[in-house]
């Protein structure tokens, strides 16, 4: 039994030698504390780490307070000590505790370390034993450390990223909102055949650009994870045809057919953002046309499951085009990438359609991916999870346009051209535009006390204003009584993540991105102002994406006298959503034209060929009327011969388009559109040209902004004068202050009002003081401010000179 406990004993001393050594190898300090001395009990391993030995210590026992006065950081001793007196404190019989501090080593440098003990207390809460060890984290808390620096500078970055994905959006679409906008108001006025045919080809090339644009800001707020998807109730087979409606023309025009089939068992009625949806289905659906040059492209949608409340839908856009390589399906879904470069030369495009198509798919929960044979064609796939509409789905029934005359709207942007093309556009639908150029003076206007027919029952709202935006004016509009129920429209040129909530939590009725048509403007104005059905149902909002899901509804007057004629005419308007008018003769026509209360038509339809009045002289007659009225509304002749020499004679006759009988639906159809798509043009004298100013300002620019209107440019001319002294006072004060939020904000407000007069100069030097303000960087802003002085004078000059010698120009 003795010769057993001595083995014992020496085991024990053996296994403690290891443990000793082991931990002196891992570098781990161990201790005991002796509680009745308050001292540490250390092993070797601690003078080796704080650097020191035992015997500059004066051996292995040290007392607490001692080794906190020598080792302990001293930021980290009140930590240290609280968590002393939490221990002492705790009743438990045995439990274990933990702290991280850092300790200053005999050689100055501070490292951290993690204590771990073990506290053994009796029956009486008296402590018997505590021991532990501590091992240096030093390397793990720098490399935490530079992970949070990593995290910060990642968030910072992302935050620059999603400013600068803001600010490019914004300075991009703003000229491009005026370039757009302009050229709608351009075509409003009377121009040559030539001229027209010029115009609509700078409107064509503008909207192409605008998709690129799109696309490219698409992509980058998906990569800034700044993309916010829509949840609201669509219909998916309405979808699907009015968005294979709008590519049909295309895929005529290369005789292919195109055709889709949603399978019986996929549920209509459903929650999602049909906007996006239909992004990737244009996407997929026009490359398919775009590779194949015979055949057809079907479009299939089949259901993956069958829960109730949740649907997952696979798509197959199939079609019998060049198709893809192997070794090249994945890279189509790459950014700015195409199959090769000669694709690219000959097909064109950015190549990022399938790759926003791809991220979309993705942040519907989904996959895409594609099956493909060289020369046999292509299929892509993508799987999307949607929502199932619970309960009866909410309709929106549009205002009539003929209840928009005299309704009151305020149209708030801080920038001047924007100004003038939204007052156009509301104007010309007979509405009472007022256009302010800022928040202060929107809540001004509307704080002042007026009878219930002066308030405003529309707002039209720019989200990117400075000092006050447009989501910080709608709140201040809502708390207004008068104003609660009103409808807002809210425009922006960079929409940003988390929008579309800020709408909804503000009852904002209409969201919608700049450029604006004059069709879209008026078709959510018409939506937000109308009914929703179930009554009592929030109405949804009102997007460019939700617009594009609604065939647009047109008010048509058909002057047709034969009967059956006009019942194949009016079936298949109405089965395309438009209401129709109908008059036996011109004379009829002319006389429901003259009786405009409650009429306001879109389009007409004219027979040739009636008795009494004929389809000639009855546009004659309209068009010599709307001399007075200055309107014009697109007239398509129908007629019954064809002849050579007809379509001509229609022309000149002021007609906008030509249909031959019988009337077939879909050549109907795609004439009404492209003589509407043209927008209704008013009746103006052209521009006569004018000795031009060189080098200071574009005297075209300059006229275009005003609209070709000589005495409202003199109006703007003599306004840029009277408030550039002000504008230059705030800039020069700024500078002399050093203030760069101010500058940043007096150099923006006399920008916008020089890039009225395509004064290039000017404008450069106001954005390069703007830019320093932004920055907060002024050095430099002095010489930058006698050089816009300078050229402010100049430019003030110039216009007054050319406002003088220029004859008066006509609207």
């Amino acid at each position: 039994e003795i010769a057993l406990n001595k083995d014992t004993e020496q085991a024990l001393k053996t296994s403690r030698a290891q443990l000793a050594e082991a931990m002196a190898l891992a570098r781990i300090v161990y201790w005991e504390l002796d509680g009745e001395r308050e001292s540490f009990i250390f092993n070797d391993a601690f003078y080796e780490f704080y650097g020191t030995t035992a015997e500059q210590e004066g051996g292995y026992l040290m007392p607490v307070m001692e080794y906190l006065k020598k080792f302990a950081h001293p930021d980290d001793l009140p930590l240290f000590l609280q968590n002393r007196e939490r221990d002492k404190a705790n009743p438990a019989r045995e439990f274990s505790s933990s702290l991280e501090y850092r300790i200053v080593r005999s050689d100055g440098k501070v490292r951290s370390i993690l204590s771990r003990a073990r506290i053994i207390n009796d029956p009486v809460n008296r402590t018997v034993r505590v021991y532990g060890a501590n091992q240096d984290i030093t390397e793990r808390k720098e490399a935490e450390a530079e992970l949070r620096q990593a995290k910060l500078l990642a968030e910072e970055a992302n935050r620059l990223k999603s400013e600068f994905l803001a600010n490019m959006s914004h300075e991009i679409r703003t000229p491009m909102n005026g370039v757009l906008g302009m050229t709608e108001l351009l075509l409003d006025t009377r121009l040559t055949r030539e001229q027209t045919e010029y115009i609509h080809a700078v409107k064509t090339s503008a909207e192409s650009l605008m998709t690129i644009i799109n696309d490219i800001l698409d992509f980058s707020k998906i990569e800034a994870r700044k993309l916010d998807l829509e949840s609201v109730p669509f219909n998916l087979r309405d979808s699907i045809g009015d968005i294979l409606q709008t590519l049909t023309l295309r895929a005529d025009e290369k005789g292919l057919e195109l055709a889709y089939h949603v399978s019986s068992d996929v549920p209509d009625a459903l929650i999602g953002d049909p906007g996006r949806l239909r992004q990737i289905i244009v996407n997929l659906v026009g490359n398919a046309i775009k590779f194949t040059e015979r055949g057809e492209i079907v479009v299939s949608v089949t259901c993956e499951n069958d829960e109730e409340a949740r649907v997952n839908l696979r798509f197959i856009v199939r079609d019998t085009g060049i198709g893809i390589p192997p070794d090249k399906r994945e890279k189509i879904f790459e950014s700015f990438s195409q199959v090769d470069a000669s694709t690219t030369r000959k097909y064109g495009g950015t190549g990022l359609g399938l790759t926003i198509s791809a991220r979309l798919v993705e942040l519907m929960n989904g996959r895409i991916w594609v099956e493909s044979e060289v020369g046999k064609g292509s299929a892509f796939h993508f799987i999307i999870r949607l929502d199932v509409q619970a309960g009866q789905p909410v309709r929106q029934i549009p205002e009539t346009l003929s209840n928009l005359e005299g309704l009151r709207v305020l149209v708030v942007d801080d920038n001047a051209t924007n100004r003038r093309i939204l007052e156009e556009m509301l104007r010309y639908r007979r509405m009472q535009a007022v256009s302010v150029d800022g928040a202060p003076a929107a809540l001004k206007m509307i704080q002042t006390v007026k009878p219930e027919s002066e308030t405003f029952r529309l707002f039209i709202l720019d989200v990117n204003m400075p000092g006050m935006d447009g989501f910080e004016l709608a709140e201040r509009i809502r708390k207004a009584p008068e104003y609660a129920r009103s409808a807002i429209i809210m425009l922006t040129s960079s929409g940003m993540r988390g929008d579309a909530s800020r709408c909804r939590k503000l009852s904002i009725s209409g969201y919608l991105t700049k450029p604006v048509k004059q069709s879209a403007l008026v078709e959510a104005i018409l939506t937000v102002l109308g009914k929703t059905d179930p009554e009592n149902a929030p109405p949804p909002l009102v997007t460019k994406y939700s617009l594009q899901e609604k065939p647009n509804s047109l008010h048509i007057l058909l002057a047709e006298d034969n009967l059956i004629n006009q019942k194949i005419a009016v079936s298949m308007l109405e089965k395309r959503g438009h209401t129709v008018e109908v008059a036996g003769d011109g004379e009829k026509a002319l006389a429901v034209l003259r009786d405009r209360q409650e009429r306001i038509f879109d389009l007409i339809l004219m027979d040739v060929q009636m008795p009494g009045m004929d389809g000639f002289e009855a546009t004659a007659r309209i068009r010599e009327a709307e001399k007075t009225t200055r309107e014009h509304i697109p007239i398509i002749a129908l007629t019954a011969h064809a002849m050579k020499g007809d379509r001509e004679a229609c022309f000149a006759a002021g007609m906008d388009g030509y249909v031959s009988k019988p009337l077939k639906a879909e050549t109907l159809m795609s004439t009404i559109e492209t003589a509407v798509a043209a927008e209704p043009r008013r009746v103006a004298t052209t521009i006569q040209a004018e000795k031009e100013t060189e080098g200071i300002f574009d005297k075209t620019l300059a006229m275009a902004s005003v609209d070709g209107n000589m005495d409202l440019f003199r109006e703007v001319t003599q306004l840029f004068s009277d408030t550039t002294a002000q504008m230059m006072a705030g800039i020069r004060e700024a500078v002399q202050a050093g203030d760069a939020r101010g500058l940043d904000r007096a150099a923006h407000a006399l920008k916008g009002a020089i890039s009225n007069f395509g004064a290039g100069s000017a404008y450069e030097t106001a954005l390069k003081l703007e830019m320093m303000g932004k920055e907060k960087t002024l050095a430099g802003s002095l010489d930058l401010l006698g050089l816009l002085e300078s050229q402010v004078v100049q430019l003030k000059h110039a216009l007054e000179v050319f406002a003088a010698e220029a004859g008066p120009y006509d609207r």
